[in-house]
């Protein structure tokens, strides 16, 4: 069992799953802070329909930012993490029309 254990959360494991949760994190903060304004200004069948490409995006965007990192060394909970967060926030509603 510890031996599985072990191979599940080698540092790929590890990071997967950061990176994982810090993508569902994203898409809660997405639908938290931008999902109201959004769907006003495309609609709410768009915006509805739209989510599961919303958390693509956000998962897509965090992987391709981190591929270059040691995710170890992120500082999640300083300005390094919320500058990263921010980043993909605002690159998600750019692409899904923003709330201008």
């Amino acid at each position: 069992m510890e031996q599985l254990l072990n191979t599940a959360l080698d540092t790929l494991g590890v990071a997967k799953i950061v990176t994982r949760f810090f993508g569902h994190y994203l898409y809660e903060c997405f639908c938290r802070s931008f999902y109201e304004a959004w769907s006003k200004k495309v609609g709410e069948t768009q915006a509805k329909s739209s989510l599961s490409a919303v958390k693509s995006v956000i998962e897509n965007a965090l992987k391709a930012k981190l591929s270059t990192r040691d995710i170890r060394r992120v500082k999640w909970d300083g300005p390094e993490g919320q500058k990263l967060a921010q980043a993909i926030l605002e690159d998600t509603l750019d692409i899904f029309g923003g709330t201008e």
